[in-house]
């Protein structure tokens, strides 16, 4: 089911600005990739821990009437392992939703839990058929910053609003013939209700 959002409100698009970038910082734990009889990188059979943190990334929201708010990722950490990168990559982002030390603002929380079995086609394979299993869940976050990680062009804000809570749950997601995954969405703002 799906409550329709506001005419009033999206006849009056807010316009958003990214505030100052803040920093990336990735630590390589370990890497690891093997080479064939040619010293070829067999990237099938590759090897990785990685972490990371990205410091908090604010959005001025600037309405109709000129009044301007501020929504913010707040800082996010990052976690990515694989023994063997044909077999199951494993990716957790967390954000605790505090705002970072340059931010005042408050900040959407967010914790996605991914599982990708196959991302890097074996030796022998045509192509990969990476599946996906994961979850997520945002409380106010800004529906910016996921319209410019999914290149939507601001259609997640339009209809949604700048800050949305998302329930997200994919499972056995694939490309491969006869994959039978499942995908499900419950998203909330003040604009609009989707539960899909």
């Amino acid at each position: 089911a799906v409550a329709s959002p506001s005419r009033a409100v999206l006849a009056h698009f807010p316009q958003r600005r990214v505030a100052p970038p803040g920093e990336a910082k990735l630590a390589i734990k370990s890497a690891g990739v093997p080479l064939d009889a040619e010293l070829k990188p067999v990237m099938a059979d590759a090897a990785l821990d990685v972490t990371g943190t990205l410091s908090a990334v604010g959005i001025e929201v600037t309405d109709a009437r000129g009044q301007k708010t501020a929504v913010s990722t707040g800082p996010l950490s990052l976690a990515l392992a694989t023994a063997r990168l044909s077999d199951e990559l494993t990716l957790r982002i967390v954000g605790d939703g505090k705002p970072g030390a340059a931010a005042a603002q408050p900040a959407g929380a967010l914790q996605l839990d991914a599982r990708v079995r196959g991302a890097v086609a074996r030796a022998g394979q045509a192509k990969a058929t990476p599946v996906v299993d994961a979850t997520a869940k945002a409380t106010k976050f800004p529906a910016a910053t996921i319209d410019a990680l999914a290149g939507t062009r601001g259609a997640l804000a339009r209809y949604m609003g700048d800050a949305i809570d998302a329930d997200l749950v994919a499972a056995g997601l694939s490309t491969a013939p006869g994959a039978k995954g499942s995908l499900s969405a419950k998203l909330a703002s003040p604009l609009a209700t989707v539960d899909a």
